[in-house]
């Protein structure tokens, strides 16, 4: 016997009975009658009858009376001994002591327990005003409606072996300086947050003084809305709360009825700043109107949503399927139409059907196969430590699958979708003989098979450059150096040097050197390949000698870093062989800071401006 508790005061007694009411008619009058003594004196008000169900009972002895085949004296029937029980209560007392009985097969009662079902809790309400203005407010209360169910307990650590024994967790840090490791004392350690590359310390005392604290405890509405314009695939959030006015205020019940009245004529919403508690950061949520048919209006409310802001957004920009000459070739001719309309009807699940698959698809009798899986795998664990988890459930995941009935009744519809929507594969295109400009014909034995110039195209092609660029720009440099030093000759390739070290000046000193710092160091580490490949190193090695010291002038303390750690030096002589440095200059032009002449801007350094950018990227 267990028992519903209503804030510590037992509401009501239940009793589960585990009984087919079958028996002899004699045997089970006497058995009945002192079932209901015992059931009236412990004050039971529900019975949970598994054994027989009564609905299907009381079928089966209509079917059996109209064929005549009934017993005629020798047993009672399910549904005559639970009027029998009835009737006996209410001769030991006029009071209605037992409420109702639910009755379920051993078959529906064994396939509830190959379930776990998940604790229930108990709903809390927020109590608040909707405020629609500063002299309008209406009492109203919040309950959770649907919530996402996660676990409520987190994996811990255990001894292998004896899990009864416990442990601690002791966190340590330390700091490496060289080859010494040193341990950093707890009083010393602070939270910070990364902003790109430095660390911001944040003390306890700047947390305390961030939080919000002008918000408060509220619900206050911002506007309507059309419910058209707010769309479902701007809900957020994990779930979905339920607003409604309070049971014994009459005032506010009326308000809300008339609120929600009103909108749902209207189908609007209202658009609101929710507010948990005083300490709680402000949401935004709608408000959409909720009428419960069933009740016979006896619950008339709202369904709060949570609404996304703007850094919440992902927008993505797709091509229309739709559009100018390809509208003809994609659109969908009657029979395509004809064919997918077919599959939705044969697909589609009604409640008014008598197959039971809408039962079987509503979310009530669907449970989340991943906890039931753990649930199940944890008791198996608990009772055999040393065996193998068994497999899943096949239960579980036939929750999630379509049924073999619709299947078979939908297989004629799905085939006939996949004729009229015939998938082709498409070959890789090859390259073709007319890809050179100047009408070279190249070899038809492959890529290997080309000539010097198409190799050059094709490279160009793969990786995405493009030949018909004239100067390097500042959006993209690296590119663009590379497309004009390409099968460039030497003339070419240093005007593309000039341009280069002209961009990396613009980059970093007519705007901020430390946000392209990136961009600035990618076309210095291309320029030195280039120079490398060409032996021609001249030109790089004055250059960087110059911007090394510009840097250091200006106080580029990141950028020398990003440049240091990336080993971007001066080309030695193993590397060209006219360069003049050494090995040991190279590295030595990374270690050292003093530089003996600083060489300034040159005054005639052009500025990019945005004009000039945009032309850049769209011209």
């Amino acid at each position: 016997m267990s028992h519903f508790s209503c804030r510590k005061r037992f509401a009501k007694r239940r009793v589960i009975l585990f009984s087919n009411l079958h028996g002899t008619l004699n045997a089970s009058s006497s058995q009945i009658s002192a079932f209901a003594k015992t059931i009236h004196a412990c004050g039971i008000n529900m019975i949970q009858l598994i054994g027989v169900d009564l609905e299907e009972a009381k079928q089966s002895e209509l079917i059996q009376l109209k064929s005549s085949k009934a017993s005629k004296g020798k047993s009672v029937s399910p549904t005559a001994a639970i009027s029998e029980l009835f009737a006996s209560l209410e001769a030991l007392s006029d009071d209605k002591v037992l409420e109702s009985v639910e009755s379920y097969s051993f078959r529906d009662a064994m396939s509830y327990a190959n379930y776990f079902a998940s604790r229930q809790v108990r709903p809390t309400p927020w109590n608040g005003c909707l405020e629609l203005g500063e002299t309008l407010k209406v009492p109203v209360v919040i309950y959770a409606r649907v919530k996402e169910s996660k676990l409520k307990q987190t994996w811990k650590k255990s001894v292998i072996g004896d899990s009864t024994k416990e442990f601690k967790d002791v966190i340590s840090y330390f700091v490496q300086d060289g080859l010494v490791r040193q341990e950093v004392p707890k009083e010393e350690i602070g939270d910070a947050y990364r902003y790109g590359t430095t660390l911001v310390p944040y003390s306890a005392e700047d947390k305390a003084e961030m939080k919000f604290t002008g918000t408060g405890k509220c619900l206050k509405v911002v506007g309507f809305a059309l419910a058209s314009k707010v769309k479902p695939h701007l809900y957020v959030g994990d779930d979905v709360k339920i607003v409604t006015a309070p049971m014994l205020d009459d005032s506010a019940q009326t308000a809300v009825s008339a609120l929600a009245h009103a909108l749902h004529e209207e189908k609007m919403v209202i658009i609101c700043k929710y507010g948990y508690n005083k300490s709680s950061s402000p949401k935004l949520v709608s408000l959409s109107p909720h009428l419960c048919e069933r009740a016979n209006g006896a619950f008339e409310g709202f369904y709060m949503h949570f609404l996304p802001f703007e850094d919440d957004l992902r927008l993505y920009t797709f091509a229309p399927l739709l559009d100018g000459k390809a509208k003809d070739t994609y659109q969908p001719n009657d029979e395509e139409l004809a064919a997918v309309g077919d599959l939705i009807d044969q697909l589609t699940v009604s409640k008014d059907d008598d197959d039971g698959y809408f039962d079987q698809l509503n979310p009530k009798n669907v449970r989340n196969p991943y906890l039931q899986r753990l649930f199940n795998s944890l008791q198996y664990r608990a009772v055999h430590p040393n065996d193998s988890l068994p497999e899943l459930d096949p239960n579980v995941l036939s929750q999630m699958t379509m049924p073999a009935e619709l299947a078979i009744r939908s297989e004629a519809a799905r085939d006939k979708v996949k004729k009229v929507f015939e998938l082709k594969k498409i070959e890789k295109p090859k390259f073709k003989k007319n890809l050179i400009a100047d009408g070279t014909e190249p070899s038809t034995e492959g890529v290997d098979g080309l000539t010097d110039q198409m190799e050059t195209l094709v490279t160009a092609n793969v990786l995405g450059i493009d030949n018909t660029v004239s100067k390097v720009g500042t959006v993209s440099p690296v590119e663009d150096f590379t497309a004009l030093t390409t099968g460039a000759d030497d003339h070419t390739f240093e005007k593309a040097i000039q341009m280069a070290i002209n961009v990396a000046k613009d980059l970093i000193y007519s705007f901020d050197g430390q946000v392209y710092a990136d961009k600035v160091l990618r076309l210095i580490s291309v320029m030195r390949e280039r120079s490398v490949e060409r032996n021609s190193p001249t030109t790089f090695n004055q250059y960087l000698k110059t911007f090394k010291a510009e840097v250091l002038e200006n106080k580029l303390d990141i950028v020398w870093s990003k440049l240091v750690e990336r080993k971007i030096t001066l080309i030695q002589q193993e590397e060209a062989k006219t360069s003049s440095v050494t090995k040991a200059e190279a590295r030595e032009f990374l270690t050292t800071t003093k530089v003996e002449k600083i060489i300034t801007q040159q005054n005639g350094s052009k500025k990019v401006d945005d004009d000039d950018m945009i032309d850049e990227m769209f011209g």
